[in-house]
């Protein structure tokens, strides 16, 4: 029996072989890499893994940002940075600009206007986290463009600095600590000069409570606005001498440390006598609370009061520490004050005595 003819690729005729198992195209086998290029694709491998490594050390993540589009693209390191687990950043432009601080989205959005318009973008701002603490972040973007020169794409970098900012900031904070502390013998005036010092750049609300002879008076006491001072007025007048405060307020006393409470919302669920009590502090937004003793020559004669409420700050170890050193600073200046006070008493009552004195040797000289 004669083959079937096909034409080749030259038209010549030639027989056509039946498809059978064993004139079936082989299964492809995996061609080993040249050695050389092996040896480039590892160098490659390992450069990314030091490259992620030194990302992650240096609390720095990449983005890029797509002009036309509108779509964000963030790095793993970069999502961590923000809050955000690994592939659930929205990738949106609106999506990015929620995460800025409300305070310096301004700023943002007119040092992202320079990067289209000059190609260069650098700034220091903050972001909001998820779970509402707020970071530092340095950030420096390039834009390139197509050849026509409408802007395509931009890249950068992001890092993390919050802790070189509140570092910068606690040292600066404490310095005008110290000089406002310095500036009155009067505890009351010195007290709410420091409370105004320190309200609001770390505080929304701070009070200073001394105690003398068993009891407690509350010698400052300063919030962040009029409104939340006249809603905080209206609930101590309304429900005086809460036992829960009162026993906090005693505990801090007795042991000489700190209360640090960074979510306040299971206080307020314990605190509160009535519906009308309980939407009162609710319209506050009360969010972190430290209490700190003030201790001199190992007696604690009073309590710093320091709260965060509509900044939406949630306090932490970090900002612990800052409130016990301005809570140290203040006892000194205020045992200062009073030892002052108590040696022009002193002086007084010896001047008082050799007046009586001279005069009762003038009565007898005669």
């Amino acid at each position: 029996m004669q083959r079937p003819l096909s034409q080749n690729a030259v038209g010549q005729l030639s027989p056509v072989l039946p498809l059978t198992a064993s004139t079936s195209r082989p299964a492809p086998t995996e061609v080993p890499l040249p050695a050389s290029l092996e040896r480039t694709v590892d160098s490659l491998e390992r450069d990314n893994e030091r490259l992620r490594l030194a990302q992650v050390a240096a609390a720095m993540g990449t983005w890029e940002w797509d002009p036309e589009t509108n779509d964000v693209f963030w790095s793993p390191e970069m999502e961590a940075i923000y809050g955000f687990e690994e592939g659930t950043f929205p990738r949106s432009f609106d999506a990015f600009i929620d995460t800025v601080h409300p305070d310096d989205r301004a700023r943002m959005l007119a040092s992202i206007d320079r990067l289209v318009r000059e190609g260069e973008h650098e700034i220091e701002h903050r972001i909001v986290l998820p779970d509402g603490r707020v970071k530092w972040l340095q950030a420096r973007g390039k834009m390139f463009h197509h050849a026509d020169g409408r802007p395509a794409k931009a890249i950068g970098v992001g890092m993390d600095v919050t802790g070189r900012r509140r570092s910068e900031q606690r040292q600066e904070l404490l310095m005008q600590v110290s000089v406002n502390l310095s500036a009155s013998l009067d505890p009351e005036v010195t007290l709410n000069t420091l409370a105004r010092t320190v309200v609001p750049a770390f505080a929304d609300s701070c009070s200073f409570v001394l105690t003398s002879d068993g009891e407690a008076r509350n010698v400052a006491s300063v919030w962040n606005s009029a409104e939340q001072q006249l809603r905080a007025d209206t609930i101590r007048d309304a429900y005086p001498g809460d036992p829960e405060v009162r026993a906090e307020f005693e505990r801090v006393l007795l042991n000489g440390q700190s209360i640090f409470l960074p979510e306040m919302t299971p206080v307020v669920g314990r605190i509160v006598r009535s519906a009308d009590h309980a939407e009162a502090l609710l319209s506050m937004g009360l969010e972190s609370m430290i209490m700190s003793p003030m201790r001199a020559r190992d007696l604690t004669f009073g309590v710093a009061v320091f709260m965060t409420a509509e900044s939406g700050r949630r306090y932490d170890e970090y900002d612990l520490r800052t409130a016990e050193e301005i809570a140290a600073r203040a006892s000194l200046a205020i045992d200062n004050a009073l030892l002052h006070r108590s040696v022009e008493v002193r002086n007084e009552d010896l001047e008082t005595a050799l007046a009586a004195k001279d005069e009762f040797l003038a009565m007898v000289s005669h």
